[in-house]
């Protein structure tokens, strides 16, 4: 029999205790799958609009019941590949990055498809062109920039709209 001090002993070790890095962890792996699945899901809009095919919700929801292993496993393969090469050095991550840059596509296109083969297809589809792929990454770095100044400027003279009305 437990008297009054151990009850209230084991009553502030339950309120002290620190569960936010489990609830944390299952909330990041929820979030992985989810974003995972969603974005494999927008590979498959884009495909479908650009070959000029409608696509409903239904198919989309239908799609992320189905195929949610596959979009996930997909995805975390390629990530750890990905970050494995980065470890290793800075170049075999960007080249793993640029071969893998396809397998949300080709999961959208082929779902039955093994995590793998997904890989290998990514893979394969830019074998040759990793050079051309990485060059056309590269001429974004100048839009960017563009766009960075573009924000800039329209925050400043929408701060000074703004300090020009209050005065």
């Amino acid at each position: 029999r437990l008297d009054k001090t151990e009850v209230v002993e084991l009553a502030d070790g339950i309120k002290t205790t620190n569960h936010t890095g489990v609830i944390s962890s299952i909330a990041g792996f929820i979030l992985s799958v989810l974003s995972s699945v969603f974005m494999v899901a927008y590979a498959m809009y884009i495909l479908a609009f650009v070959r000029g095919k409608k696509l409903e919700m239904q198919d989309i929801i239908d799609f992320g019941k189905k195929h949610w292993i596959v979009a996930f496993l997909t995805s975390l393969i390629a990530g750890l590949i990905i970050a494995g090469c980065t470890i290793l050095l800075i170049i075999p991550g960007i080249i793993a990055a640029i071969g893998l840059m396809f397998y949300q596509e080709v999961c959208a296109d082929n779902p039955e498809m093994r995590a793998m083969d997904i890989i290998k297809k990514s893979w394969n589809m830019t074998k040759g062109h990793k050079m051309d792929l990485f060059v056309l990454g590269l001429s974004f770095i100048g839009w960017c920039i563009v766009a960075g100044f573009t924000m800039m400027t329209k925050s400043k003279i929408g701060r000074a709209v703004q300090q020009e009305c209050r005065d």
